[in-house]
């Protein structure tokens, strides 16, 4: 790792281009170091080895889809207390292995919200922030 603030430091997998862009930017303007991946099998690699605070995925994405990453991340002792928060435009999984979940499309405001509550250990098991 390069020094990063683990604290601070969020994984985020998503696999359409404008959707990890849009997040990632809401992310570093509020501070947090962000790092990006497009597939499952890769942020399983790059949760591994830079143990982040918090992952933040699509549900589906390719290689191993969100909720079987929450479960492979959960039973790994490097990263098993990492902040899981699932996000999709379609149904919810049935078994999201402990991560919170948010619906798409979402406002900033509520993924902000969503990732403070998640961080702070207050977050229901579905997020929901209508209009901030």
């Amino acid at each position: 790792m390069d020094g990063a603030d683990p604290v601070s430091l969020i994984l985020l997998v998503e696999d359409e281009p404008g959707i990890r862009d849009y997040v990632s930017r809401i992310l570093t303007g509020s501070g947090y170091r962000v790092w990006t991946c497009d597939n499952g099998l890769d942020a399983l690699a790059l949760a591994l080895s830079l143990r982040p605070r918090a992952v933040v995925s699509d549900v589906g994405i390719p290689g191993i889809d969100g909720a079987e990453l929450a479960r492979t991340l959960r039973g790994r002792p490097e990263t098993r207390n990492a902040r899981i928060l699932l996000m999709s435009g379609g149904p919810e999984p049935r078994n999201r292995h402990g991560a919170a979940f948010l619906a798409k499309p979402f406002l900033a405001c509520e993924l902000l919200a969503s990732l403070s509550s998640l961080m702070r250990d207050t977050a229901d098991d579905v997020v929901n922030h209508p209009q901030c």
